[in-house]
């Protein structure tokens, strides 16, 4: 498709869930079409809709991750209306926190989240 010059800024409406267990997260599709654009040098606006749910909500983020700034990862926290929400910085941790110590780290989380839900 040729590009069009007379558009300015593009919206890129998020398909994600309504309430958590719907639908996966905002899908890989539309994340491309925001990369893609952002490469064209374009505007781009993304919209979706807030997500109400009443489990714990825990974003776990690198404070060394190079992929994703965890500025995003404290915006993206935002759009959960859950009375239990965090993100929590793994300190040293890449994007992948694959390691067994940042591993380690996210079970002892969870299990803290699971034993405050029982």
């Amino acid at each position: 498709m040729p590009r069009r010059e007379d558009l300015e800024t593009i919206l890129v409406l998020g398909s994600g869930p309504i309430k958590i267990g719907q639908a996966a997260e905002f899908d890989f599709s539309g994340s491309q079409a925001v990369q893609a654009l952002r490469e064209d040098g374009r505007k781009n606006k993304v919209l979706n809709k807030k997500i109400y749910t009443k489990i714990p909500i825990t974003l776990f983020h690198g404070s060394k991750d190079e992929a994703v700034s965890a500025v995003y990862s404290k915006k993206l926290i935002k759009i959960f209306k859950s009375a239990q929400k965090k993100v929590l910085i793994i300190k040293g941790g890449d994007h992948s926190l694959f390691s067994v110590k940042y591993q380690k780290k996210i079970i002892n989380e969870l299990q803290n989240i699971i034993n405050q839900t029982n």
